[in-house]
């Protein structure tokens, strides 16, 4: 374990920051995956190890520099607006 944080340090980061990162990657897809829209934030966080939505959405506002509902909003709406694109 002790080389593994080993490796990351060489990386610049820690191990920690490596699995948050790859943690919010993958919320963010489901959160503007239309076929998961039906699932609130509080469940996409939890199925991505996240605890509670309240530090999810700080996590993510740190992360992204845009708030949580904003962010899904828009990319949901930009993810149908291509999809009618392409069928039309």
């Amino acid at each position: 374990m002790r080389y593994l944080h080993h490796l990351f340090q060489y990386e610049g980061q820690s191990l920690g920051q490596y699995i948050r990162h790859q943690r919010l990657e993958r919320c963010r897809a489901d959160l503007t995956d239309p076929l998961l829209s039906n699932q609130s934030v509080a469940q996409i966080a939890a199925r991505c190890g996240f605890a509670d939505a309240a530090s999810f959405n700080r996590v993510f506002k740190t992360a992204y520099s845009v708030p949580l509902g904003d962010y899904r909003t828009s990319r949901l709406r930009d993810r149908v607006d291509d999809r009618r694109a392409l069928q039309g």
